[in-house]
């Protein structure tokens, strides 16, 4: 069953009765809704644009891509939550550009589907070919990254 919009006290009563959930669980979804309705309402539904592009190989075309960082579920996720708490005031610039460099090494830093290797063309000497991966690229530009992404949004920049 797919719901677009919050239960109401009606549906949730019927769901307890049916047994598929308890009260406390009914509690616990009131008090959720009921803070929602606060001040963070707008939060629970802001969306961003989050794009930061490096190179990267996909294995299932056998080509080169521009591949945003961000594409990755668990970078995305967790960059929505320290963006929520940047807007929010809760940290600094230098907090929001630590807590996304370190999403992105979380997720992308040594992991095969996000490698390269780069070198002089043409090259006869495997040792002259380095591998990097999608967290390398970032890094260098980490600071450039997280700018793009608070422009992006219309966010200004806060020092601490």
């Amino acid at each position: 069953m797919k719901y677009d919009k919050p239960l109401t006290q009606d549906e949730l009563s019927e769901f307890v009765r049916a047994g598929l959930i308890d009260d406390k669980v009914c509690e616990g979804y009131a008090r959720l809704a009921d803070e929602l309705k606060g001040e963070d309402a707008d939060m629970a539904k802001r969306e961003y644009k989050l794009d930061y592009r490096v190179i990267n190989h996909d294995f299932n075309r056998r080509a080169f891509e521009d591949f945003n960082v961000f594409r990755n579920v668990h970078v995305h996720d967790g960059a929505v939550e320290v963006l929520d708490r940047y807007r929010k005031g809760k940290i600094s610039f230098d907090e929001l550009d630590e807590a996304l460099d370190k999403l992105v090494m979380w997720q992308e830093w040594s992991r095969t589907e996000y490698e390269i290797l780069i070198g002089p063309w043409p090259s006869h000497d495997e040792d002259e070919w380095e591998k990097i991966d999608c967290y390398r690229q970032y890094h260098m530009n980490h600071t450039a990254a997280a700018l793009k992404v608070l422009y992006d949004n219309n966010l200004p920049v806060t020092k601490s």
